[in-house]
């Protein structure tokens, strides 16, 4: 805990971290600046899609970018440990390489939520200037926070996915670039390779796959804000998705102990 402590504290006073989290909020800005800016030149095309809109548009940005974020905080948690040598310093103070595994893990997650409810709540703020606040928008509010509830699921595997791709390549560039691969176009590769072998258990893979499962999860909000807005049965949703869930979680499970077995047999220098 000490040292959770103190790494996550190291990390958010980071440059990168300031500035990374600072670009996240300009990009949420400008993105309800042009639709504010496209709304009010448009007063006929404002009236029929209502204000609600931009609200339920901002926060299915969110549910996606979320993953995005994640590999965000997952290059910088994770790659400068070896490039300042940290983990020799961690080692040498008495901590086993696993609690580093799962000390840099829950580093992830705690950043990155930092990050989505600071985009969050920013987000929510610039809505309630530019258009006011009513009960639909508090339904959405509540929609997107238990959908987006199911879609951690999907981010923790990309968080542990990062430690993992970086424990095997020691690359940054590398690393990422073969988490993105994993979580966006092995649905597409197994698809493809299912195109030519026509086995059922492929495709069924395919859509277990947790990127299939942040698009049902997404597709589940929007379907129920988009004109009449209803409120999400949390439990319904998580039965409609359970078989994703659970495959998700699975992945979840190896792939971390998959993380520890290397970092216990591999060396750090």
């Amino acid at each position: 805990m000490i040292y959770l402590k103190a790494d996550l504290k190291r990390n958010l006073m980071k440059t990168s971290t300031i500035v990374s989290l600072l670009i996240v909020i300009v990009l949420i800005f400008l993105g309800n600046w042009l639709v504010y800016i496209s709304l009010t030149n448009n007063l006929n095309t404002s009236a029929e899609i209502g204000f609600p809109f931009p609200l339920r548009v901002g926060f299915n940005i969110v549910l996606n970018s979320s993953i995005i974020v994640s590999f965000i905080i997952g290059s910088l948690v994770i790659t400068d440990e070896h490039k300042e040598r940290g983990y020799l310093r961690i080692l040498e103070s008495g901590y086993s390489r696993s609690s580093i595994v799962i000390v840099k893990f829950l580093e992830m997650i705690l950043l990155c939520s930092i990050f989505l409810i600071a985009g969050l709540g920013f987000h929510c703020f610039l809505n309630y200037l530019f258009y006011g606040w009513d009960y639909n928008s508090t339904v959405i509010l509540i929609n997107f926070a238990k959908t987006f509830t199911l879609a951690l699921i999907p981010i923790f595997f990309v968080l542990i996915l990062t430690i993992l791709m970086y424990l095997v390549f020691k690359i940054e560039s590398i690393a990422v670039g073969a988490t993105i691969f994993i979580f966006y176009y092995l649905g597409n590769a197994l698809n493809m390779i299912n195109m030519f072998l026509k086995l059922n258990i492929i495709s069924d893979i395919a859509n277990l796959l947790p990127n299939r499962t942040l698009s049902m999860i997404t597709s589940i909000f929007m379907d129920n804000s988009l004109e009449n807005i209803n409120s999400i049965s949390f439990g319904n949703s998580f039965y409609e998705l359970r078989f994703n869930i659970l495959f998700c979680i699975f992945l979840i499970t190896v792939t971390f102990i998959i993380s520890l077995i290397i970092v216990k047999r591999k060396n750090f220098d």
